[in-house]
Order: structure tokens, then C-alpha cells, then sequence
């Protein structure tokens, strides 16, 4: 079953602090996204009135590289073979995937993709950070891989049942030793 073709809570994002950092995954799901302004933090449209969308990706990690974890600048952690992390993209990261997207073709939950920081490029305007720059690229399932299908199958199984942790509780009912409900 394809989950893409060529055309905010939840698991960590990936993160590469230093250049030369990669990271393997499985593929687990990929979503769509309406992308905010980051000065204004509005939700983003097209001058036509459209939206303004990005990709998420969630990837089961087989192996990492470098300094690579998830989390981001400002707050970040260790990951390692079995934990579930997003790629988030937009921006640079939105081409660098449809690059991939387009050289792989549709893509299925199971197939393996690397994601890469090369280097980096220095900025035109001295006031201006590096521009960082990535590279990914998607393949089907070897048999190297393992049963890498199966357990991508399981781990978007597993966040499908997972609630989310900011979900609206609902009241739950019990019957008190007087035989009344009690709301809790």
C-alpha cells in the first residue's frame, strides 16, 4: 500500500547537530501537514488561498551516525535502533525528500531511507547562519533488512492505538458502595 507518490505531538524529530550526521529508518507513516510562519507563528497560504502543506515522516531508526538524536537544538536526547523519530519537511528538507520521492518512486511503509547532513553552505549575507544542506535517499526492503516490513507494520499499528498525550480525558464511571454513580 503506497503512502506517498511523486505529486505536533508525537515522536521526536530527528536531529543532525553536526555535519556528516545520518540516520537509517524504516518507514512507519507519512502525513501532511498546514506549515506555520515561524516569525508570526499564523498557519501559511499560497496567494491563492491554499495551504501551505509539508510532509511529516515517521521513521522506526535501525542505525544512526555521528551525533545524531532527536529533539532539536534546544532540547534534545540519545536515540538508537528501535526508537521512532519524524522528519519534519519544509523548506530545504522539503526538496531534499521529494528528490528522493522522485528518484524512488512511491513509497511504502517498510522501504529503508537515509537521511544525511552534508556540508554546509556558507551564507551571502555575513548576518546570516550557514545554510544547512541534506541529502536523503529511499530504497525497498532487502533482505539484509530483516523483518524491518513487520515491525514498521507494528510501530504505526502501536501510534495509531497510542493516545495522545495532550487528549481530552474522558470522565470515566464508577458505581460507589451505595450503588451510585461516581464521576472520576
Amino acid at each position: 500500500m503506497p503512502l506517498d507518490a511523486p505529486t505536533t505531538s508525537g515522536p521526536p524529530a530527528a536531529y543532525f547537530p553536526e555535519e556528516g550526521d545520518s540516520i537509517v529508518v524504516g518507514i512507519v507513516d507519512i502525513g501532511s501537514y498546514h506549515q506555520r510562519d515561524y516569525d508570526t507563528d499564523e498557519l501559511k497560504y499560497w496567494p491563492d488561498g491554499g495551504k501551505v502543506e509539508g510532509k511529516v515522516i515517521t521513521g522506526l531508526v535501525v542505525s544512526t551516525s555521528g551525533s545524531t538524536c532527536g529533539g532539536s537544538q534546544k532540547a534534545n536526547g540519545p536515540i538508537s535502533a528501535g526508537d521512532i523519530v519524524t522528519f519534519w519537511c519544509e523548506g530545504g528538507k522539503h526538496f531534499t525528500y521529494t528528490d528522493a520521492l522522485k528518484a524512488h518512486g512511491p513509497v511504502s511503509r517498510g522501504d529503508v531511507m537515509l537521511w544525511k547532513r552534508d556540508a554546509d553552505k556558507p551564507p551571502k549575507n555575513a548576518k546570516h547562519n550557514p545554510q544547512k544542506v541534506y541529502t536523503a535517499k529511499i530504497r525497498a526492503p532487502k533482505a539484509d533488512d530483516g523483518d524491518i516490513v513487520a515491525r514498521c507494520e507494528k510501530a504505526a499499528r502501536d501510534l495509531a492505538a497510542a493516545k495522545a498525550l495532550d487528549a481530552p480525558v474522558a470522565a470515566e464511571v464508577a458505581v460507589g458502595a451505595k450503588g451510585e454513580e461516581e464521576s472520576w
